[in-house]
């Protein structure tokens, strides 16, 4: 989706991006199976023409809005780094059942990720 107008500071634009992958994917033990669902936020400087950051308060925001406030203790967010652009991620873990929960062990995004409602808290 986007790009749109950050609501924080008129001078940025967000382009949201949302993905669903297999959670084994990304664990070292194939038999952790599920999905999850990432939404990648990528800011622009209008004026500058150049990639920026976006506050995690609006990132955060953005985040509950696209996979449902009622999910925002299982939300985790990590970062992503490709060369200078760092790019901010929101995942939320849908296990075989199809309910939302924590991300399961095993997995080095659970490792290097943090729940959203810790900062929310």
């Amino acid at each position: 989706m986007g790009p749109v107008r950050s609501v924080e500071d008129r001078s940025l634009s967000v382009t949201l991006d949302a993905r669903v992958s297999t959670y084994s994917w990304f664990a070292s033990d194939p038999s952790l199976t599920g999905d999850l669902y990432t939404v990648s936020m990528r800011t622009d400087h209008r004026l500058l023409g150049q990639r920026t950051a976006l506050g995690h308060s609006e990132a955060d925001a953005w985040a509950l809005a696209v996979l449902g406030a009622e999910n925002a203790r299982l939300i985790y967010w990590s970062v992503a780094v490709a060369g200078l652009i760092t790019t901010l991620c929101h995942h939320l873990y849908v296990d075989p059942e199809g309910q939302t929960a924590r991300l399961p062990r095993g997995s080095s995004l659970a490792e290097r990720s943090a729940r959203i409602s810790d900062s929310l808290d």
